[in-house]
């Protein structure tokens, strides 16, 4: 009930705020001029006018920035994903997790033993199932190619030796470890400082490296709050961030209050929002399995967050059929391309059929051949 009753403020201030800025409302936008107009001669707005002019106020504070270059922009996206991947390892694997070390709602710890235990079983699980092609690929964090199962071996080492790290939130690893790759939310923190005119007048490219481009830390962190001896100690240990780090780091102090975890809130909620497609699609395509007489017993989900088998294969689970356990990346929509499928290991891309297929509802690409009737195939529907 506490927590209904603060949400419920929060909401009425949001509210208030937003009709505040409307009656007082001087700029070009049409939409908001109208809305302001209305809001005058009336006194009131509905709901849904009232979450347009939130919309339209986002719009013109985010105009003058370079968040519309970075939206649909692959060459930039490609290198925010690895500028965001190597931020997200820094925070929680280097001496700057120190300046998270004194949180209570988002620490940067180890997972519990049953996250370790988890991806221990789904990791042996997945080798004892799959045909290794003895194939080398890169993985993350290794000097060299290895194989699959070589791979697997890694990783269960480091789960036996609890080498592992990440933000952990209510003693679960949490969503915000997706950060590294939540394209939308790097988008809005680097409009926001290019808001502020911190990145340069250069192309986007240019800024987007200027955000992501690590500094000596006092031009960064504020240290104010530090004795002479203490600065120098942080100086040392943590001698360069980036605006990237900092924005992170400030996000995750300020939520340790309700009343200051605004941004918080919005950085976490991009990226549910963003996961949550993927989710849905798992989940009914799940159920559809169920309900076409799938039992339990022959689906292995992996898709909980941190499962190390999603994460590394990005098999999100394992389906017998026809007496065959096959490793499965579900996506949300029409797609060509997937990690999954490009290591041989006999796997399918499953998404939802487009409206004009006849028969049934999912449609499957193996890599080699065109897409087609998943349910036909597998599920023994009869299509005419």
């Amino acid at each position: 009930m506490k927590n209904l009753i603060k949400r419920l403020l929060k909401e009425q201030e949001e509210r208030y705020d937003t009709l505040e800025m409307l009656r007082n409302y001087e700029g070009n936008n049409k939409v908001l001029q109208d809305l302001a107009r209305e809001l005058r001669v009336i006194g009131k707005l509905s709901n849904t006018k009232i979450e347009t002019a939130v919309k339209q106020f986002k719009k013109e504070f985010y105009e003058p920035t370079v968040l519309s270059q970075l939206q649909f922009n692959l060459p930039t996206q490609k290198l925010i994903f690895e500028l965001g991947t190597k931020t997200y390892k820094d925070l929680i694997r280097t001496n700057k997790k120190l300046l998270l070390s004194n949180l209570s709602r988002v620490k940067v710890s180890k997972p519990e033993r049953g996250w370790l235990n988890r991806n221990v079983s789904d990791l042996r699980f997945f080798k004892k199932h799959i045909k290794d092609t003895n194939q080398l690929f890169d993985f993350e964090d290794r000097d060299t190619p290895s194989t699959i199962s070589d791979e697997i071996k890694h990783l269960l080492k480091l789960l036996v030796q609890r080498d592992f790290w990440g933000f952990i939130e209510g003693n679960e690893w949490s969503i915000l470890n997706r950060i590294n790759t939540n394209y939308t939310n790097w988008n809005k923190l680097i409009a926001k400082r290019d808001k502020e005119n911190m990145l340069g007048t250069g192309s986007v490219i240019e800024k987007v490296n200027n955000y992501f481009m690590e500094r000596p830390i006092e031009e960064i962190h504020d240290l104010s709050e530090f004795n002479s001896e203490e600065k120098q100690k942080i100086k040392t240990l943590v001698p360069n961030l980036s605006y990237a780090d900092e924005d992170v780091i400030n996000i995750l102090q300020e939520a340790e209050s309700p009343d200051s975890d605004y941004d918080f809130n919005k950085m976490k909620g991009r990226i549910q929002k963003t996961t949550e497609k993927g989710e849905n699609a798992e989940n009914d395509f799940i159920t559809w399995l169920k309900f076409n007489g799938i039992p339990d017993s022959d689906i292995r989900n992996f898709s909980s967050y941190g499962n190390l088998v999603d994460i590394t294969f990005q098999c999100d689970l394992m389906v017998k059929l026809k007496g065959v356990w096959t490793p499965i990346q579900v996506k949300s929509k029409k797609a060509e391309y997937s990690k999954l499928l490009s290591y041989g290991l006999g796997g399918l891309l499953v998404y939802p059929a487009p409206k004009k297929l006849k028969c049934g509802k999912w449609v499957y690409f193996n890599g080699k051949s065109l897409p087609k009737s998943f349910d036909e195939d597998f599920l023994n529907l009869q299509c005419g």
